[in-house]
């Protein structure tokens, strides 16, 4: 398949995926009848953004080290932070969602939207850079620093569905 092709089906659908975390988050917070529990979670949303801007500002980026890892041609760094690193982080964040769900859902839900929030953060400046560094990079590179999103979103997808048993959380 065409390079160009795999990397406008892929920015189309981390856009979709993006738009529809917005989206998802946007409901967990307004879906709950409690004002107050609705003003938690939309703390959790505004917790996000300041733990996000502290690891930038602290010099920590998950996508300056995909972007080292490519240009200077380091697999292994770019295979631990670009795949493993994604998928265990994905598989054991859900599994403590899962079981929090059993214990408190409102706490459950406080954690997925502040996880979901982290993650559309990351989702950005990750598409935002990939597409930035598109002109310095091969169109493959570029793709391949938006695996990680890839990695997370389908360790995540993969763990509810074979984890997340709603006839068992009471």
């Amino acid at each position: 398949m065409n390079e160009k092709l795999i990397f406008i089906i892929l920015n189309f659908v981390i856009i979709i995926g993006i738009i529809g975390k917005v989206y998802i988050i946007y409901r967990l917070i307004i879906s709950y009848s409690s004002g107050v529990e609705s003003l938690i979670r939309a703390l959790a949303v505004t917790g996000a953004c300041f733990i996000y801007l502290i690891f930038k500002t602290f010099g920590f980026s998950v996508t300056d080290i995909l972007i080292s890892a490519l240009t200077t041609g380091n697999l292994m760094k770019f295979s631990v932070f670009g795949f493993v690193v994604p998928l265990i982080l994905g598989i054991l964040l859900t599994e403590y969602i899962i079981l929090t769900i059993k214990t408190s859902e409102s706490k459950a839900m406080r954690i997925l939207i502040l996880v979901a929030t982290l993650s559309i953060f990351q989702y950005v400046d990750l598409y935002l850079t990939a597409y930035g560094v598109s002109s310095e990079l091969s169109y493959v590179s570029s793709t391949k620093v938006l695996i990680t999103n890839i990695m997370f979103t389908i360790s995540t997808i993969i763990t509810v569905i074979f984890r997340y048993d709603p006839k068992h959380i009471n």
